[in-house]
C-alpha cells in the first residue's frame, strides 16, 4: 500500500506543466481567495437528524433560516419570483398594493445576505424532481439569480451557507452533486439516544462529524500552493477518472482548499468522502486502490504537513 501511495507521490505530470497546474487548478493569486458559498448535501434515512442539524446550525452561529419543504408540486417559482396577484388585482383597483413579484428562497437569500447572514435549508429534494435540480445549479456555483425583467442579481456567497437534505428516493443529477460536499448521516449511537431521551429539548449532540461539518461551513479557505500534495490529488483524481469515475476540477479544488481544517485522519477521511466520492461507488474505489480510506488520508495529511515545513 505504502509502495503505491509512493509510485503516485513520484509520477511526474507529463501533460500538464506546473504553471498550467497552478493556474488552472487553484487560481491565480491575484484572484480572492475568501469563502467560498458554504453548500452541502447531507443524506441519510429520515430520522437520524439532518435538518436538526440545519436548524441547530442556524440558531447557533445566528443565521437567517430561509426552508423550503420539497415535493412532487414544488416550481421555479418557490426558489426565485412568482406573480404577486393580490397586488395586481388592487393595482387593476386603483389602490396601491406593493410588489409585483414575490421573492422564492433563493432570490430573497440572495437580499438577505447583503446584510446578514443566510441559511438556506432545501429539505427532501429528492422528493422533487430532477427539473428542480437543475435549477439549484447557478445559484450554487455563482451566487445569483436572475430576476422578472432579466437582470442578474448577485448576492454576498460569504453570507449564504445552503443545505440539501435527500433520504435518497432518488439520486440527484451529476452537475448538482459535484456543487456540494456530501455528508452521509446515520443514526447517533445507542446509548447517546437513550441519554437525550431525558435531556431538554434544546439539547443537541454534536459528534465528530456533525462538528466537523459546523467547522467547515464556517472555514473560510485561502489560496496556497502546495505542488506535491496537487501533484497527488490530480493523479488520484485521473486513477479515478481511468475506472470511469468522473470528477471534476471544481470538487479536486474544494477538497484541496479545505484540507487545512481535516488535521487528523478521522477529518481527513470525511474530507474525502465530502469531495471525492460521490457514492458508494466512488468510495469503494478508493478503498481498494489504497488499502482503506485512512491510508490515503494519511498520504494527505503527510505531504500538507511537508508543505508548510520552512
Amino acid at each position: 500500500m505504502k509502495n503505491r501511495i509512493k509510485k503516485l507521490k513520484k509520477i511526474n505530470v507529463k501533460t500538464i506543466d506546473k504553471l498550467k497546474i497552478l493556474v488552472y487548478m487553484w487560481g491565480v493569486k491575484k484572484q480572492r481567495g475568501g469563502r467560498k458559498m458554504g453548500s452541502l448535501l447531507l443524506k441519510g434515512k429520515a430520522g437520524v437528524g439532518k435538518t436538526a442539524l440545519a436548524e441547530y446550525i442556524s440558531k447557533k452561529f445566528d443565521f437567517n433560516f430561509l426552508y423550503i419543504l420539497c415535493h412532487e408540486w414544488v416550481v421555479a417559482e418557490d426558489f426565485f419570483y412568482s406573480i404577486n396577484i393580490p397586488t395586481i388585482a388592487k393595482k387593476f383597483a386603483g389602490v396601491d398594493g406593493g410588489d409585483f413579484y414575490l421573492k422564492g428562497i433563493l432570490a430573497e437569500a440572495i437580499k438577505l445576505s447583503k446584510s446578514q447572514k443566510v441559511l438556506i435549508l432545501v429539505d427532501e429534494l429528492d422528493k422533487a424532481s430532477t427539473r428542480i435540480d437543475a435549477l439549484l445549479l447557478d445559484f450554487l456555483q455563482n451566487c445569483r439569480v436572475r430576476n422578472p425583467e432579466g437582470k442578474l442579481i448577485y448576492g454576498d456567497e460569504s453570507n449564504i451557507v445552503t443545505f440539501i437534505t435527500s433520504n435518497e428516493e432518488r439520486e440527484l443529477i451529476d452537475p448538482l452533486q459535484r456543487r456540494l460536499a456530501k455528508v452521509e448521516l446515520t443514526h447517533l449511537p445507542l446509548q447517546v439516544e437513550a441519554s437525550l431521551l431525558s435531556s431538554p429539548a434544546s439539547d443537541f449532540y454534536i459528534d465528530l462529524q456533525r462538528q466537523f461539518i459546523i467547522d467547515y461551513i464556517l472555514f473560510s479557505p485561502v489560496l496556497y500552493e502546495n505542488f506535491k500534495l496537487q501533484n497527488l490529488i490530480v493523479k488520484v483524481a485521473d486513477r479515478m477518472r481511468q475506472a470511469d469515475l468522473d470528477i471534476s476540477l471544481y470538487e479536486l479544488k474544494q477538497f484541496y482548499l479545505h484540507i487545512p481544517i481535516a488535521k487528523d485522519i478521522e477529518k481527513m477521511v470525511l474530507l474525502i468522502k465530502m469531495w471525492l466520492c460521490r457514492n458508494s461507488e466512488y468510495e469503494e474505489f478508493l478503498h481498494n486502490q489504497f488499502k482503506g480510506l485512512k491510508n490515503l488520508a494519511h498520504a494527505f495529511i503527510d505531504l500538507y504537513k511537508k508543505g508548510g515545513e520552512k
